[in-house]
């Protein structure tokens, strides 16, 4: 009985070394995982405090200031966009709009939010630089009075009609010398 007893307790000593190990191993699986994590954090940090930012943090921060659908929200960052290039010579985020069918998009931002009916119900905290904020206040007070339906048809005419061309250029990137040379 004895034999089995001490059998017994180096095949159980084996597992706690294995299950030891596999423990180590799992350490650094999730140590190499958080350190790829901290990575992308800081290089989602570092986009932000570069020269510009991404369009989704732009929309976060009307979508948190502001009652506003996924439509409005498209054509209020296209005219950011086209603000910062008439102020600045500079995009004010990175990301391409493009010609869809009712106006101009930013794609991830559309997608992201288009699940939404109507408004867009979250409340994000997040701080945009104060150049930003001065242009979405310009750009939102500019428009404030006229209708989501009419802010498309405004969208729907210069660089998007050239570029949309009847359906022909879908989905298709403005260019950013055209949003910028557009009069509105």
């Amino acid at each position: 009985m004895e034999k089995y007893i001490s059998k017994y307790d180096s095949v159980f000593k084996e597992l706690l070394e294995k299950r030891e190990e596999q423990r180590l191993i799992n350490k650094i699986r999730t140590e190499s995982e958080r350190d790829k994590c901290l990575r992308k954090m800081q290089e989602v940090i570092d986009g932000l405090t570069g020269d510009t930012m991404k369009a989704v943090d732009i929309a976060k921060y009307i979508i948190s200031n502001n009652l506003i659908n996924n439509l409005r929200l498209n054509k209020i960052l296209y005219y950011c966009q086209h603000e910062s290039l008439k102020r600045y010579n500079k995009p004010l985020f990175d990301d391409e709009i493009l010609a869809y069918k009712y106006g101009a998009v930013v794609s991830n931002v559309y997608y992201r939010y288009n699940y939404f009916p109507r408004y867009i119900p979250i409340k994000y905290d997040i701080d945009i630089p104060e150049e930003a904020k001065d242009i979405v206040k310009y750009v939102i007070d500019k428009f404030d009075g006229i209708s989501t339906w009419n802010l498309v048809k405004l969208n729907q005419s210069g660089a998007w009609k050239e570029i949309y061309n009847g359906g022909k250029g879908e989905r298709l990137p403005i260019p950013l010398d055209m949003i910028k040379n557009e009069v509105i």
